[in-house]
C-alpha cells in the first residue's frame, strides 16, 4: 500500500558468492528459512546434474555436476547453531531429499550361455543298420485288428562304437588241380602275418606298435587289455612280435637314416639309457639313445625327417676308434 515502509523481506537482495560462504552467513544471522530454501535448491540441482552426468555416461561425455557424495560432506561441513534449528533443519532436509538411503542394488545380467554349434556327423564313418521294430502290442490296427505293414523308416544317425573283439582269422587258402591232367596242385599265398610262422595277424602287431610308440602304452598294460577281451598272452610274445615287426620294418627305418644323414643340416643329441640284461653282473647293461632331425631346404619349403637310433654299446664311448 502505498505509504506502508518497506519491510526487511523486501529490502534484502540475494545473497552472491560461494555456498559454502553464504550458508555461513546465513546461519550466523539465524536466517534458517533461507538457508532451508539455498539446500533445497541444491538438492533439486543436484538430482538435475545426476540426471545429466548419467545421460553424458551413456553418451561417452564427462559432467562436472556434483555427486551425492560431495553433497553429503557439504551437510556434514555445516556448523550447528545453538538453538538445534539448524540440526532440525539438517534432518529434515536429509528425510526429504533421502540422500541418506542407499541407492538399489541393479542385479547384474548374467551372460547368456550360448550353445556350441551341433558339428554335422563325418562322412567317413561307416553306416550301420541299426533296425528297431514296432513291439509287438502296438503291430494290430486298433480299429480292424488287422496287422499293419511297414511303410518305411524314420533314420536317425547315432554316434556309437563297436567295442574291439578278439578273433581267431581261419586262413583257408584255396588249392585247384586240373582234372584232366592231374597235373600240379596250386594253392593261395599265406594269409597276412608278421612271421610265417606265427600266429599273429599283421593288423593286431600293427596295432602293438601304433599303441606302444604313438600313444604311449606299454606292453604290460597291453596284456591286461588283451585279458579283458578273452586272450591270455605273455609279455614275451608281444615282445617278440613288436621285434619282428621292427625287423620287417627295417628298409623303411634305413630309408629314414639315409634322408637323415644327407640333410642338409642335421641336428642331433644322445642320452644314455640303461636296460636289463641278466647275463650283466648288475642286471642292467648301458646303451645311448640317440636322436636325429634332418632339414633338407626345398623349393616347397623345409622339410625335416626324425630318427631315434638306439646302440647298446657297453660303454659311454665308442667301442672302436672314430665310431
Amino acid at each position: 500500500m502505498p505509504g506502508t515502509a518497506p519491510t526487511s523481506e523486501t529490502t534484502k537482495k540475494p545473497r552472491r558468492g560461494p555456498v559454502l560462504e553464504v550458508l555461513k552467513a546465513l546461519l550466523a544471522e539465524g536466517r534458517t528459512e533461507e538457508v532451508v530454501a539455498l539446500v533445497a535448491r541444491l538438492v533439486s540441482r543436484n538430482s538435475e546434474l545426476e540426471r545429466l552426468l548419467q545421460d553424458a555416461k551413456t553418451k561417452g561425455k564427462k559432467s562436472e555436476g556434483v555427486s551425492t557424495t560431495q553433497l553429503k560432506l557439504l551437510l556434514g561441513g555445516l556448523p550447528a547453531n545453538s538453538d538445534g534449528d539448524v540440526a532440525e533443519v539438517d534432518a529434515r532436509l536429509r528425510r526429504s531429499s533421502g540422500i541418506d538411503e542407499e541407492p538399489p542394488q541393479k542385479e547384474q545380467a548374467r551372460p547368456k550361455r550360448t550353445r556350441p554349434a551341433r558339428r554335422p556327423i563325418p562322412t567317413n564313418l561307416r553306416r550301420v543298420e541299426n533296425v528297431i521294430p514296432v513291439p509287438a502290442q502296438q503291430r494290430p490296427c486298433p480299429r480292424c485288428g488287422e496287422v499293419r505293414k511297414c511303410v518305411g523308416h524314420e533314420v536317425t544317425e547315432v554316434i556309437d562304437l563297436i567295442p574291439a573283439e578278439v578273433i581267431v582269422r581261419q586262413d583257408k587258402r584255396e588249392k585247384l588241380a586240373c582234372h584232366l591232367c592231374e597235373a600240379e596242385v596250386v594253392r593261395a599265398p599265406l594269409g597276412e602275418k608278421v612271421v610265417s610262422g606265427g600266429r599273429m595277424g599283421a593288423r593286431l602287431v600293427a596295432q602293438l606298435l601304433v599303441e606302444k610308440y604313438y600313444d604311449g602304452l606299454p606292453l604290460s598294460r597291453q596284456v591286461e587289455r588283451f585279458e579283458r577281451l578273452g586272450l591270455e598272452v605273455a609279455l614275451s610274445t608281444l615282445a617278440d612280435q613288436v621285434a619282428w615287426a621292427t625287423e620287417a620294418l627295417r628298409p623303411v627305418w634305413r630309408a629314414a637314416m639315409s634322408k637323415v644323414l644327407g640333410a642338409t643340416v642335421m641336428h642331433l643329441d644322445a642320452t644314455s639309457l640303461p636296460v636289463l640284461d641278466s647275463k650283466n653282473a648288475k642286471g642292467i647293461r648301458l646303451g645311448a639313445i640317440w636322436g636325429y632331425v634332418g632339414a633338407d631346404v626345398k623349393d616347397c619349403g623345409t622339410q625335416h625327417t626324425a630318427l631315434c637310433l638306439y646302440n647298446s654299446t657297453g660303454k659311454r664311448e665308442g667301442q672302436r676308434e672314430g665310431r
